[in-house]
């Protein structure tokens, strides 16, 4: 995520792509979490927060629907297009 330069722009098209009832996912780490050495974790200012992502995607025309709770370091975000 953090390495997407026109974020708003990218995730517009991912919407436009998606087939009707299709989902967009993401996932990245949590700030603040700390990474054990064999991981292979972001810099801390390379990650953002859930609701920067939630925000974004927004903006995108993408509506949160769902946060699974399956990674200890990352967060796992669900949308779909907006009503």
């Amino acid at each position: 995520y953090a390495y997407i330069d026109d974020k708003v722009g990218y995730f517009k098209e991912i919407a436009r792509a998606l087939r009707p009832g299709g989902y967009a996912v993401v996932i990245d780490f949590r700030p603040g979490v700390a990474c054990t050495p064999d991981m292979s974790c972001p810099d801390e200012q390379m990650r953002s927060a859930e609701q920067e992502v939630v925000d974004t995607l927004s903006k995108a025309g993408l509506e949160r629907v769902d946060s699974l709770s399956l990674l200890s370091h990352q967060y796992f975000l669900v949308f779909r297009l907006a009503d």
